[in-house]
């Protein structure tokens, strides 16, 4: 499986960390403060993908396609490969 480009890292940041808080959030259903917390990382790292795929996934879980879709398109112009959220793209596209 991909690794994804820049899942935490701009120099002296702590994205990834964020990230992995903002994933924690959304599994509680805290789909504001993980937004918050995403938003966060990609302040400190604007290429984190993983960060613009969890996104994708919260809007997701809130019946937001558009913004879903947007957020999976990001994740997947910075780093094509990243199966997640093509998967979650592709499911998208098909609905």
């Amino acid at each position: 499986m991909a690794k994804p480009a820049h899942a935490g890292g701009s120099p002296g940041g702590n994205a990834l960390d964020l990230v992995e808080m903002g994933e924690f959030y959304f599994l509680n259903q805290k789909y504001a403060e993980a937004t918050k917390v995403l938003q966060k990382a990609l302040s400190l790292d604007p290429r984190c993908v993983k960060a613009y795929y969890t996104l994708g996934v919260i809007h997701e879980s809130k019946n937001e396609p558009d913004r879903a879709r947007e957020m999976y398109e990001k994740a997947l112009s910075i780093q094509p490969d990243f199966k997640p959220a093509r998967d979650h793209l592709d499911r998208l596209v098909g609905m």
